[in-house]
């Protein structure tokens, strides 16, 4: 007898398939090195052959990313054998050099021919393309951004998102977005919003995250899983979201340096204040009750930001229980 999987069990969902792909030294592999927060690989960072596949968990989801290489005599192969590496794909993310404006035809056309072999294989994915390498925008700033100048990089990303734009042709979910690895919240935010897409309890996470922040005057209230991906946020004006998305990497950043210390079993916790704001930052755990490891657990993190200095922290653990019921269901 047929028996439907159950979509809030992990362990009956299939993994997601997240390819990426582009032209070769557009940043593709950079990019999965920084979602893993490994930059110091860098350096030595060979270009990639054929396919690369790693997996990682979202929520306790299986995702499977497939690097795949953009030499010429790569693409060429999975243009003549789509279904082996285009079948069962969730999500494309297709990577341009913004700094190389002389491969830019060259990069639409590819991107028309991938679009063209999922339409043929009748597979429907979201596409993301990533503007990459768009330090001069995001980092430095780009005084031209606003004005019609032949050659400023937004004028650029925007002629190229309006011709990939007319190429799509409505046939796929299509969006937009500059990265950078030197501004890593500019992937981390771009991939969180692709993980959301995938799973459907963002919605009621950011409802609840909204309630408490307002409830508990927050200026700002994000949820990371243990890769440091937005499960969901709150933020109350565009200065909070800023200062926020400015200092999230640092506490990341003191996170990864307690992994290979054992800084006893209770559950991570710090407060920093800086003039008149305060962060706290928590962990909150669940237990992964399917695993072989009846000690293994989950662990997810709230990163609070408020003028409100004598925020009771302790109100997180009451408030994860509701968060954590969310995920489940």
């Amino acid at each position: 007898m047929f028996t439907p999987i159950d979509e809030t069990d992990a362990d009956q969902v299939p993994a997601k398939k997240i390819i990426f792909t582009g032209l070769d030294n557009s940043g593709k592999s950079s990019i999965i090195l920084a979602l893993q927060r490994t930059l110091a690989s860098l350096a030595t960072l060979a270009p990639t052959k054929m396919v690369e596949r790693t997996t990682f968990n979202y929520l306790g989801y299986q995702i499977s990313s497939h690097d795949l290489g953009g030499q010429k005599k790569y693409l060429i192969t999975y243009l003549k054998q789509p279904g082996k590496y285009f079948t069962d794909t969730q999500v494309v993310i297709y990577v341009i050099d913004i700094q190389e404006p002389n491969r830019y035809d060259e990069s639409v056309s590819y991107f028309k021919d991938v679009l063209a072999e999922f339409k043929n294989l009748d597979v429907h994915p979201f596409i993301y393309v990533f503007f990459h390498k768009a330090e001069k925008i995001l980092v430095e700033g780009d005084p031209e951004s606003d004005k019609e100048i032949q050659g400023s990089g937004m004028q650029r990303a925007k002629a190229l998102e309006k011709k990939l734009f007319e190429i799509n042709a409505k046939q796929f979910p299509l969006e937009f977005k500059l990265t950078t690895i030197f501004d890593l919240w500019s992937i981390m935010a771009a991939f969180s919003e692709i993980m959301l897409k995938l799973f459907p309890q963002s919605v009621l996470v950011d409802k609840a995250l909204l309630e408490f922040a307002v409830a508990n005057n927050l200026d700002a209230l994000l949820l990371l899983d243990s890769n440091s991906l937005n499960i969901g946020a709150y933020y109350r004006n565009k200065d909070s979201q800023d200062i926020v998305r400015s200092s999230t990497p640092y506490f990341l950043t003191l996170l990864d340096s307690w992994k290979p210390f054992k800084i006893g079993v209770q559950q991570k916790q710090m407060k920093v204040t800086l003039n008149d704001y305060a962060f706290f930052f928590r962990e909150i755990r669940q237990s992964l009750h399917n695993s072989k490891n009846k000690d293994a657990y989950l662990s997810l993190y709230f990163l609070a930001m408020t003028m409100n200095l004598k925020f009771d922290v302790g109100k997180l653990e009451d408030f994860s229980k509701m968060v954590l019921g969310i995920i489940k269901t």
